[in-house]
């Protein structure tokens, strides 16, 4: 009894650690491009079949007729904006409205880096 008890509880919080966290996209109604629990859209880069560059190209490429995707960065949910118009409104007009930048590049690594917006995702 012990056992089954420990079994049940030990795949509830895999659900809720691992599983539940990719919902996150489709309770506000996102398209998100294919991806597997826990590892999200970085599956590919975790098996060396593809570098990071080569990800965001591929996550770019399956939302091509959407304004924005959205990706799972492992299991935290990420936006990918694919439209030009949408780019110049959230980085130019809207900036100080979207707070949650993450910071990609440390300070110190690379000036002409740490200058630019792509610094921030």
């Amino acid at each position: 009894m012990i056992g089954f008890t420990l079994f049940v509880l030990a795949l509830s919080l895999l659900y809720y650690f691992a599983i539940r966290p990719h919902n996150y996209w489709s309770k506000r109604n996102v398209k998100t491009n294919k991806f597997i629990p826990i590892f999200g859209d970085y599956y590919r880069m975790i098996l060396g079949k593809e570098s990071i560059g080569e990800m965001i190209q591929r996550c770019y490429h399956e939302a091509e007729n959407l304004r924005y995707v959205g990706c799972y960065l492992f299991q935290f949910p990420a936006l990918m904006i694919t439209s030009p118009e949408l780019v110049k409104k959230v980085c130019v007009k809207n900036f100080d409205h979207f707070m949650n930048h993450k910071n990609v590049i440390p300070d110190g690594i690379d000036d002409l880096l740490t200058k630019n917006l792509v610094r921030y995702s």
